[in-house]
């Protein structure tokens, strides 16, 4: 399914590295994965850190989003067709597809290489690639599934990689997503829009959608570690970065819309 993102002919998987008719050839590290990009993204330039992924991986282990995950899975259905999940960071979303019995090939890109090492040592039989969500080195109307859980969005490469029966499968923050947080952190907490990213692109149309809220109950550590896997960590004033010490256990509002979307035309 991936694609030489030097002269964009089909890459063929070896045991130590990545090939295509054009002579040209991609690594495989020691976990697996392989490293497709080429230059640094325009739109990011180095992706989640280290500290980050550790963060989030922490958190996510807890079970907080599982229900989430679920939502996502149900909305891909059952099915053997190719699955890319675009910006998987470590894993989390990705790691039960790879596990599902029949399914041709799973994929999983992100553009922070420390996400994408992670992911690779806890799930075997995926595909994971360093790679930009913009640029995305996978053959054109190859995939089945195309899925994005708070993850970056490129209508247009969506768009090339999904085949004529595709489905996208997008999940973000609905409008009182961690509203806790921002209320004690940020010196202004707005309420997201309940929207998703590809709400205005007339080449898709929603199939169906769900929306996902749950109060969560944290101790400390696992507070500090939602803080530490957001972008919040980064936008506190610095008037407010006391509160940033004292942080206790807290109930969060975790709220999310999942939306699956087909070919409008």
């Amino acid at each position: 399914m991936y694609r030489c993102p030097v002269c964009a002919a089909p890459l063929e998987p070896g045991p130590t590295a990545y090939t295509c008719s054009g002579g040209h050839g991609f690594d495989r590290s020691r976990e697996g994965y392989v490293n497709l990009l080429l230059r640094p993204p325009r739109h990011r330039s180095s992706g989640d850190s280290l500290e980050m992924i550790h963060a989030r991986r922490r958190f996510l282990d807890g079970g907080h989003f599982d229900a989430v995950r679920e939502a996502v899975l149900a909305a891909l259905g059952p099915g053997s067709g190719p699955v890319l999940d675009v910006g998987c960071g470590e894993g989390y979303y990705t790691r039960p597809l790879g596990a599902e019995e029949g399914r041709a090939w799973v994929g999983g890109i992100d553009v922070s290489r420390p996400a994408i090492r992670l992911a690779a040592r806890r799930g075997p039989g995926i595909a994971y690639a360093v790679a930009n969500a913009f640029d995305l080195p996978v053959v054109s109307g190859s995939v089945d599934n195309v899925v994005s859980v708070f993850g970056p969005i490129a209508p247009d490469e969506i768009d090339r990689v999904l085949c004529p029966t595709g489905r996208v499968t997008v999940a973000g923050p609905a409008p009182s997503h961690l509203i806790e947080l921002k209320e004690l952190l940020l010196a202004e907490a707005r309420l997201h829009e309940l929207r998703h990213p590809l709400q205005d692109d007339p080449r898709f149309r929603v199939a169906e959608q769900v929306r996902i809220t749950r109060t969560l109950v944290l101790d400390r550590p696992e507070v500090e570690a939602l803080v530490d896997m957001t972008p919040y960590r980064w936008q506190i004033p610095a008037e407010r970065r006391a509160r940033r010490e004292e942080l206790g256990a807290m109930t969060v509002t975790a709220d999310c819309l999942i939306v699956t979307l087909v070919r409008a035309g």
